[in-house]
């Protein structure tokens, strides 16, 4: 493991409610890397580690201990894929403050848009489902390619068959605003609660 990744698990550390809380942080930062090449992602592209960040501080934040995570089926919606491209910039919520994360090039594929919190929650014992429209051929979390745009794509879903819904992605990328906020929101919240 990098000693960027120990920095990486030094800080994430502290957002850890208890001891086990911390060796599981550790322990998924290291599965990541060695599933994902975490730390060379985060060389080539600074961005993906200020998400990493904000997701587990999203996880913390939710969870008063880590392992109650384990086996919650947990439903992310545009959950990224391995074929998202680039924007120009992102705004990225840390433990730290919000950081507007320029992106140098934007042409083709980027890590920062990659299915990490689905990856994450794996590695915490959940049981994610990702959703997105961009491929998630390989992963080893349950997926669906979806267009989240048309009318019932989500009518597949078995009604109440989630502990959690995670939507940041969808509904707060900066870049939109609120865009489907109050309407589409809703339009999905209640098919997921039928």
């Amino acid at each position: 493991m990098s000693n960027n990744n120990d920095q990486l698990i030094a800080r994430l550390s502290r957002l850890a409610k208890n001891r086990e809380d911390r060796v599981l942080i550790a322990d998924m930062i290291s599965a990541l890397d060695d599933k994902y090449a975490l730390s060379k992602k985060i060389a080539k592209e600074p961005g993906t580690e200020a998400i990493i960040e904000q997701l587990i501080k999203g996880i913390t934040d939710a969870f008063s201990d880590l392992s109650m995570l384990k086996g919650k089926r947990i439903l992310d919606l545009a959950c990224g894929s391995n074929t998202s491209k680039m924007p120009s910039f992102v705004f990225v919520n840390t433990p730290l403050g919000e950081r507007r994360v320029q992106i140098p090039s934007t042409e083709g594929y980027t890590a920062q848009f990659e299915p990490w919190f689905c990856r994450i929650l794996l590695e915490l014992g959940a049981e994610p489902v990702g959703i997105d429209i961009g491929d998630l051929d390989g992963e080893a979390f349950e997926h669906y390619r979806v267009d989240l745009g048309l009318e019932g794509a989500l009518d597949f879903l078995p009604s109440h068959s989630f502990d959690a819904v995670q939507d940041r992605r969808l509904f707060g990328s900066l870049g939109h605003p609120n865009l489907w906020l109050s309407s589409r929101t809703a339009q999905i919240a209640s098919k997921l609660q039928r």
